[in-house]
């Protein structure tokens, strides 16, 4: 996240199993997906980014060392280094990332979420279904927009087994 140089290997936005060089277009056609928040020109830096690498800064204390795109032994020993986790679930899990939105910079790929988001799913574990699904447009899109909240409030109910309202309301 904080880094000024974009990862070399990355993930397909369309397919997250997929792993893809930095700058390539993959073969369903989605663009490369890396860790880094990267601008319109597919580079850092990613200025609609700001704001989470300040609150990084912020936490840890580091003086400006994440917006400068410098490293700090505190992001390694904090929650902002991976950790192993249980990835295992008894229950549904939906993923949803935004994807050829505009502004460009405000995608989900573009502020380095479709990455993590895709990194996450290959790695959960569940007894019932996943679903990674991506919506045209840019970040929580899918729940702003009220062309695509209908289909999102559907798929959370089913995932908790609740009926379809009933009725104009959704």
């Amino acid at each position: 996240m904080c880094s000024k140089t974009p990862a070399a290997v990355g993930i397909c936005e369309d397919d997250p199993a997929t792993p893809c060089a930095f700058g390539s277009t993959c073969s369903g056609g989605g663009a490369c997906a890396i860790p880094q928040p990267t601008g319109v020109s597919g580079v850092p830096p990613n200025r609609a980014a700001e704001p989470v690498k300040i609150l990084i800064d912020y936490i840890a204390a580091t003086g400006g060392k994440c917006q400068d795109g410098e490293t700090d032994p505190l992001f390694v020993q904090s929650s902002v280094g991976l950790s192993q986790g249980d990835l295992s679930f008894e229950h549904p899990v939906d993923t949803n990332v935004g994807v050829g939105g505009t502004p460009t910079l405000l995608t989900d790929t573009h502020l380095g979420v479709t990455y993590n988001t895709g990194s996450l799913y290959t790695s959960i574990q569940t007894t019932r279904y996943k679903t990674y699904s991506l919506t045209p447009g840019t970040h929580c899109e899918s729940i702003s927009n009220p062309a695509y909240l209908g289909e999102v409030l559907d798929k959370i109910r089913a995932g908790l087994g609740l009926p379809a309202p009933t009725g104009p309301a959704r």
